[in-house]
């Protein structure tokens, strides 16, 4: 019986009707089935991680990267929903504030992040400004005894308002009170009938978070004291029904203590320290608040959460971000779990977001799309206090052009007669004819950017090769606002060249300089006007470059150079002008992306084009064309990775490489989804990324919501295919740069409790080789529960926090042991089977399913193994670091069969703990097992994992024996 192996997988998942095609050289690496794994760039195979959950979106919801640098903390998800950008830090764990219009009020916010506001206005927290400090009269960052402020605020539905009375000066001052107003009630579900739902907090350091069960104000009026170690005062605990309870806060300032209590009874209150009542606060890293008494804040035991405390302003110390937030109530306890402050809001349909085109520089990121004006998102502030805004770009922005006030000539000689009164003729006399002298002016700011030129203004005087000694010409002109230096020009013959820069001063005195025509004033000029809008965006040799106007879908247009947002003239063109360019071709060819890649590179509808120069940079007056393929590409962003370009092609079936090919000394590529037509072919990539680090993966959402991934790495002519699916629908997905490997962020919608929702998630780190068994995270839309510890220190059998997934059947992991499937109770509580002591993981389940395809060699005895009956011996089961798993064999007709493997017969690969109260450790090593096949003609071996848990396959070796053809 002949011994055969699987060692290698980076063949990937394949069409099956390459089952007879044993002649490819990679034959033998190729998988009929392939879910919910990665193929790894060395050979073995591993589970795809878990996705982790962050938070509940308000509904339908895109991605698109925010990337600085490759710093963790530079780097953001811009979550685009039907009307309204958010930007969330995955470092701070946090949302961002944003600058946006108010569509309640109809105004721009009055109340920046971090701004004050002393009273008398409507405070509008419509546009995500949910930081406000308070100014007393004293004018410090917190508020008087006895000082009142009364205010109206104009809340936003599913927002988080935070009102801070930090104490900022040496000193401490008891709080006054603060009266809200609130205009539009539109989060009264979770207000329980109150008329305002904020949770006011005048004490130092501390601030407030949005009421949840009850219905009134919650009010922390004060702080007795503020000495060294402990920050003092009165708490309000919210009651049922919306009365102010009364409890007493006294949190040490960098430990835990007594925060709010509240209780059963309306009016009734007490000590946070009692049981059933208790809080944290720590004024330090994060500030905690866990449970309360029954219809208190924190809704009984039933959860807790965790708060990032940032310092984003001087004058606000204790501003907390929410990044978790279970807003319950009695009626409508499985709603809410994370509430968002609102965002910017944008002008995009939501249809329309996938096909954005993004190009950044820095803290700006460049927007495109054919239906909407040029727009840029803009990142200002230090770190831990940014601001977001969203705007047009509008073009040629400078500081006003100067007016030229006066031009006087000075004549160091004059024969008496000439030039009277400034009037030009020849003079008889002296035989000099005079001439018009013009000039320009424009102002310079201190970043470099010019101005337009001010009006041409100029004086009669000697023509300028008949000036003598002693002859010259002042000019003055007014002050700009924000100049630092001012470009002088004079005409010669016809064009304006640069005389010289006057820096500081308004007056020039022209000694007959020699006009630099190479240098001269700026035209406004913008191709985008009346709805010219373009498609695609990108930077090419320090020029913003945008292509696929409306108007002129076949042409680009490239920027000043290093002046992103100017298109203005010189005339003569210069070197450094705007670039204009039609490319010419037997059929009109839209562009549908704009790449640089050395040469400048062009998608277009029918071909694939590379723009460049005789020189070494695109000028206005040298421009190349060069076709390099004729594909076809639709407007889907492409990716460059390595030494490629990887782009979809034109209706979407495939996906295509561009790469430099020296045989040819041109650009070249394969059709990377030749082996796996039936994963694209009928459908369309909305959106992909690629992760780097750890595994060079693509991933790519496809329109029916099915995640795909291809391990790619052209060197080593790996291009490996697997399908990913979940209980959901994958809708966007972006990467960004983590600290040890990239990060996969996707938005998610699932089905719970059979309603609509949309979820932020992103997909858990890769184990390493010290990823211990209890911190693995191998569940959907999961979290990690720490254990619910009682008052008697005990470990128990409930824990809370999976409020976003009341209902549904979750898998669970119990300190590293799987414990089956549980159903997540109506308060978001899971229960064990054995008490935690330790981390709980608790999230969606999904299957993991390897199969190859069967077996197929030519033999000396009987030729090709096709269409024989085969049976299978002793299989060897090679693994590294996994846990749990089955295995079964396919049945005769499985081959070509979609979803083969889920009416399989499974039978448990056998693994046994160490010690037998502790949880099994990950293993690396072989294990035998004896396939359970018949005398099929097409069988073979499946491999599948559904617990919470690893698993990495680095062979599968197998003793086959062929019988008779049938």
């Amino acid at each position: 019986m002949p011994r055969v192996s699987w060692h290698n997988f980076t063949g990937g998942l394949v069409t099956t009707t390459l089952a007879s095609r044993y002649d490819l050289q990679k034959f033998g690496t190729f998988l009929q089935a392939c879910t919910n794994v990665i193929p790894n760039i060395h050979g073995d195979i591993e589970r795809r991680p878990g996705m982790e959950y962050i938070a509940t979106l308000e509904g339908e919801s895109y991605l698109l990267p925010f990337q600085f640098s490759s710093e963790e903390s530079e780097n953001y998800v811009l979550v685009f929903t039907d009307s309204c950008l958010k930007v969330y830090s995955p470092y701070e764990q946090a949302w961002e504030c944003c600058v946006s219009y108010c569509s309640t009020c109809a105004a721009q916010a009055t109340v920046s992040t971090g701004g004050v506001y002393s009273g008398g206005a409507t405070i509008c927290l419509c546009a995500g400004c949910y930081c406000v400090c308070l100014v007393g009269a004293s004018g410090y960052c917190n508020l008087g005894s006895g000082e009142i402020i009364t205010a109206k605020m104009c809340i936003p539905a599913k927002s988080t308002v935070r009102i801070c009375a930090a104490n900022c000066t040496s000193g401490y001052r008891t709080g006054g009170h603060f009266n809200a107003t609130v205009v539009s009630k539109t989060y009264k579900d979770y207000y329980g009938g109150g008329s305002s739902g904020i949770v006011i907090c005048c004490g130092a350091a501390i601030c407030g978070i949005l009421a949840a069960a009850g219905g009134g104000a919650t009010v922390c009026n004060g702080c007795g004291t503020c000495g060294n170690n402990y920050i003092g005062g009165r708490g309000g605990g919210v009651m049922r029904g919306g009365h102010v309870g009364h409890g007493v806060c006294c949190a040490h300032y960098n430990g835990c203590g007594a925060c709010g209590g509240a209780c059963n009874q309306d009016g009734c209150g007490g000590y946070c320290c009692v049981t059933g009542a208790t809080a944290y606060c720590a004024i330090g890293n994060y500030y905690f608040y866990g449970a309360g008494g029954a219809g208190g804040m924190c809704c009984g035991t039933m959860w807790s959460s965790v708060c990032r405390v940032s310092t984003p302003h001087s004058c606000c110390q204790g501003c907390v971000r929410i990044t978790q937030y279970c807003a319950l109530n009695e009626t409508n306890s499985d709603d809410g779990t994370i509430t968002l402050p609102l965002g910017i809001n944008h002008p995009y349909a939501l249809a329309d977001i996938p096909l954005i085109s993004y190009a950044q520089v820095g803290d700006i990121v460049y927007l495109a799309h054919a239906n909407y004006p040029l727009h840029k998102l803009t990142r200002s502030g230090d770190y831990g206090s940014y601001c977001w805004e969203l705007t047009n770009v509008i073009l040629n922005q400078s500081i006003g052009a100067p007016v030229i006030n006066s031009v006087q000539c000075h004549r160091g000689y004059v024969c008496g007669t000439c030039c009277n009164g400034g009037c030009c003729y020849c003079c008889q006399y002296c035989m000099h004819e005079c001439s018009c002298l013009c000039y320009r002016v424009s102002a310079v700011d201190c970043d470099g950017i010019e101005s337009l030129p001010s009006e041409s203004c100029g004086t009669c005087f000697r023509y300028p090769t008949d000036w003598v000694q002693g002859d010259y010409v002042t000019l003055c002109w007014n002050d700009v606002d924000g100049a630092c230096e001012y470009n002088v020009y004079r005409d010669s013959a016809g064009y304006y060249g640069l005389i010289g820069i006057s820096c500081g001063c308004t007056c020039f005195q022209d000694e007959n300089f020699e006009p630099d025509i190479a240098t001269t004033p700026k035209e406004d000029w913008n191709p985008f006007e009346s709805g010219n809008n373009p498609c695609s965006v990108t930077f090419h040799h320090q020029r913003l470059t945008i292509g696929g106007t409306k108007d002129a879908p076949s042409s680009f247009y490239m920027s000043r150079t290093g002046d992103f947002e100017s298109f203005r003239k010189s005339r003569p063109l210069q070197d450094d002008d705007p670039v204009e360019y039609m490319v010419s071709s037997n059929a009109v060819d839209d562009i549908h992306w704009l790449v640089s890649f050395g040469s400048l590179f062009l998608g277009t509808s029918g071909a694939e084009y590379t723009a460049d120069s005789s020189g070494a940079a695109i000028t206005p007056s040298d421009v190349r064309i060069n076709t390099q393929s004729y594909w076809g590409s639709k407007n889907l962003k492409p990716l460059i990775i390595g030494s490629a370009i990887l782009h979809e092609q034109r209706l979407g079936s495939h996906i295509r490489e561009i790469a430099y090919n020296w045989e040819i000394d041109g650009y070249a590529g394969n059709d990377l989804s030749l082996l796996a037509p039936e994963l694209v072919e009928g459908h369309k990539i909305v959106q992909w990324a690629y992760q780097q680090s750890p595994g060079s993966n693509i991933w790519m959402v496809r329109d029916d919501g099915v995640l795909l991934c291809l391990t790619y790495m052209r060197e080593q002519n790996i291009y490996a295919w697997s399908k990913h699916t979940t209980l959901g629908e994958v809708k966007s997905v972006v990467v960004l740069c983590g600290n040890n490997e990239d990060v996969v962020w996707l938005v998610v919608k699932r089905w719970i409790g059979g309603e609509e929702r949309y979820f932020l998630e992103k997909m858990s780190s890769r184990l390493t080789e010290d990823t211990k068994v209890e911190d693995v995270f191998f569940v959907d839309c999961g979290v990690v529960l720490e254990n619910a510890i009682s008052t008697n220190q005990t470990a128990s059998t409930t824990v809370c926090g999976a409020c976003h997934l009341i209902g549904e059947t979750v898998s669970v992991l119990n300190v590293g042991s799987p414990e089956g499937e549980q159903t997540v109770g109506e308060n978001g509580s899971v229960e064990l089977q054995y008490a935690a002591s330790g981390k709980v993981v608790v999230g969606l389940p999904y299957d993991t399913v390897i199969s190859p395809l069967p077996i197929e060699t030519d033999t000396q005895q009987a030729g090709s193994t096709t269409g024989m009956h085969r049976a299978y011996g002793k299989t060897t089961l090679r693994f590294h670091r996994s846990l749990g798993g089955q295995y079964a064999a396919t049945k005769q007709g499985d081959l070509g069969r979609e979803d083969f493997w889920e009416d399989a017969e499974y039978y448990d690969i056998p693994y046994l703990p160490e010690y037998w109260s502790e949880p099994c450790k990950l293993f690396t090593g072989d294990i035998d097992v004896t396939l359970p096949s018949g005398q099929d003609t097409d069988t073979s071996i499946i491999l599948k994992q559904s617990q919470p848990l690893p698993f990495r396959v680095t062979s599968i070796t197998t003793n086959v024996d062929f019988g008779e053809a049938p």
